[in-house]
This record gives C-alpha cells, structure tokens and sequence, in this order.
C-alpha cells in the first residue's frame, strides 16, 4: 500500500512489474474510483540518467484493485 499526497489519509493499491528492463509501477483507484495515478510510473535503471519518467496513460476507467503483468516485455493492466 502506498500512501499519495494528493489523497489525505487513503491507502491506495498499489503494483509493480518489471518489464523490458524498467520497472513499471500502477496504482487502483480510492473509493472515488478515479484512477489514483492516470499514467503508470516508469524506472529505467540503464537509462543514462536513470530517474521516473510517465508512461503511456491509460484510459479512465475505474480500476479498484489492479493487478499487473508482464508477457513478452509489455505490461498489462
């Protein structure tokens, strides 16, 4: 569980998954049921200034509990 600044006093699901050598990091949605992170948190370690970068968005759809994956070096949610 990850606690978010913009959410006081909510503990939000949260999943990670590696894939393609970065770390991929997605979060459900609080009781409003918008989702908590819009866009997944992105790690790339090799990157030559490794740091977080957004990733891709995903579309607002409620997603409570998420869970992730990874086949086949993309992630799904």
């Amino acid at each position: 569980m990850l606690w978010h600044p913009s959410f006081l006093a909510r503990r939000l699901p949260l999943q990670s998954v590696a894939a393609a050598g970065r770390l991929v990091l997605v979060s459900g949605s609080p009781q409003s049921l918008h989702p908590a992170l819009s866009r997944p948190l992105v790690f790339d370690p090799a990157a030559p200034t490794p740091r977080w970068q957004l990733g891709p968005r995903i579309p607002l759809s409620p997603r409570r509990w998420c869970a992730a994956g990874a086949a086949r070096g993309r992630v799904f949610v």
